[in-house]
C-alpha cells in the first residue's frame, strides 16, 4: 500500500497546474474516500447476502436425487418386463410349434398303422373268416354275484378260490352278459384276466347289449396293460360288435399317446396271426 507521502506527493503533482495547493487534510479526505470503495466485507455483510440467495437445502437435493433414482429403475423395469415378454412369447411359440409338430407326427404314425390293420395283406382274405365268437351265459344267482364282486374288487384270493372250489365256472356273467373278463378288463385288472384266462375264460365272448368282448371293453377303457394281454393270449382283434365296430374302430376316442401305443399292439398281434 502506498504512504500517505507518495499519496500526497503524487495529487500535487496532479494539481501543479492548479492555483491552490493540496494540503494534508485534503490527501487524507481523498485516501479515506478511495479506502471507502474497498471496505472488506463483514459476518453480518456476508449473512446478508446468503439471506438474499437462498441455496438449496441437503433435504431438497436427496428428494431430487431420490425422483431421478425411481425414474431410472422403473424405466429399467419397464424394459426388463418388455424383454421377459418377448422372450415368453418366442418360448410359447416354439413350444406351440413343437407340439404341433410331435402331435402332427403322432397322427401320421397312427394313420400309418391304423391304414396296415384295415387293409389285409391278401386281398382274398375276407374279415368274417374266424369263428362266430361265443355269447357270455348270463346269471343271476347269489354265487356269481359274489364271485362278479370279487372280480370287481381285484380280489385275486377269493377269485381263485371261487373257480377252485367249482362254486362258478370261470364263464360265468351278469345279468347284461359281462363276464369276469368284461369286468377285468374294464377296472384295468390284468392280474385277475390273467388269472380267468389261465382258469379256461373264453376270450372272445361277447355280451348281451353291445356284442362286445373283453378287448373291446379294455380298448375303450384304454387299459394298454390287459389289451396287450389279451392279444397276446389269442385275443380276434376283427370281431364287430353289434354298432358294427371292432377293436381298431373303438380306438378312435382314445388319448392320442395310448391310441398310438394300442394300435401299435393291433399291428403286431395281425402280423403275428398272418405268419401263423
Amino acid at each position: 500500500m502506498s504512504s500517505l507521502m507518495d499519496v500526497a506527493k503524487a495529487m500535487n503533482a496532479e494539481a501543479a497546474g492548479s492555483s491552490t495547493p493540496l494540503s494534508l487534510v485534503d490527501v487524507a479526505k481523498a485516501e479515506s474516500a478511495a479506502n471507502a470503495s474497498t471496505k472488506p466485507l463483514t459476518l453480518m455483510d456476508v449473512a446478508k447476502q446468503e439471506t438474499e440467495t437462498p441455496k438449496q437445502t441437503l433435504q431438497q437435493l436427496a428428494q431430487e436425487i431420490d425422483k431421478e433414482d425411481r425414474s431410472r429403475i422403473q424405466a429399467a423395469l419397464d424394459t426388463t418386463a418388455k424383454e421377459v415378454k418377448v422372450e415368453r412369447q418366442e418360448v410359447r411359440g416354439q413350444t406351440i410349434k413343437q407340439a404341433a409338430a410331435e402331435l402332427h407326427q403322432e397322427g401320421q404314425q397312427a394313420a400309418e398303422v391304423l391304414k396296415k390293420q384295415e387293409e389285409p395283406d391278401d386281398p382274398a382274405e375276407e374279415e368274417e373268416s374266424y369263428d362266430p365268437p361265443p355269447r357270455a351265459t348270463p346269471s343271476e344267482s347269489k354265487e356269481s354275484k359274489e364271485f362278479l364282486r370279487a372280480v370287481y374288487r381285484a380280489d385275486k384270493y377269493q377269485v381263485r378260490d371261487m373257480l377252485d372250489d367249482g362254486v362258478v365256472d370261470a364263464n360265468i356273467a351278469d345279468q347284461h352278459g359281462w363276464s369276469g373278463l368284461h369286468w377285468a378288463a374294464s377296472q384295468d385288472h390284468s392280474d385277475i384276466l390273467q388269472l380267468l384266462l389261465q382258469k379256461g375264460a373264453e376270450i372272445n365272448a361277447i355280451d348281451q347289449i353291445n356284442g362286445w368282448t373283453a378287448l373291446h371293453v379294455a380298448v375303450v377303457r384304454e387299459s394298454v396293460a390287459c389289451v396287450q394281454l389279451l392279444l397276446s393270449s389269442g385275443a380276434e382283434a376283427r370281431i364287430r360288435d353289434n354298432y358294427g365296430d371292432s377293436a381298431v374302430e373303438c380306438l378312435q376316442a382314445a388319448s392320442r399317446k395310448k391310441k398310438l401305443k394300442m394300435l401299435q399292439l393291433l399291428q403286431e398281434a395281425r402280423t403275428n396271426h398272418s405268419n401263423r
